[in-house]
């Protein structure tokens, strides 16, 4: 179970920072089936079915929104670098 949130939370991280949103509706369609598949192996019952699928979904979308922020952050730091080192510069 741990594995399988990990890998949705990086996956999700890996998606927004490539990505529009649009893409995490086809990344939760495929993510489904896999986490019903490993709760069901690993658990059996539906409570633990529905809260591995769940907690699956919740953490591509935690991922997704994380790696959004991380890309707006380099943009901003890349565009900042970029306004700096464009003007004239002082030293000889």
């Amino acid at each position: 179970m741990l594995t399988l949130a990990l890998l949705s939370l990086v996956l999700g991280a890996g998606l927004g920072t490539r990505y529009k949103v649009l893409v995490l509706l086809s990344a939760i369609i495929c993510a489904l089936p896999v986490a019903l598949l490993v709760g069901l192996y690993l658990y059996g019952t539906a409570g633990l079915v529905i809260f591995t699928m769940t907690s699956t979904v919740v953490l591509l979308q935690i991922g997704y929104l994380a790696g959004v922020v991380v890309q707006s952050r380099l943009q901003n730091v890349q565009r900042a670098e970029s306004t700096s080192s464009a003007g004239p510069s002082l030293s000889h």
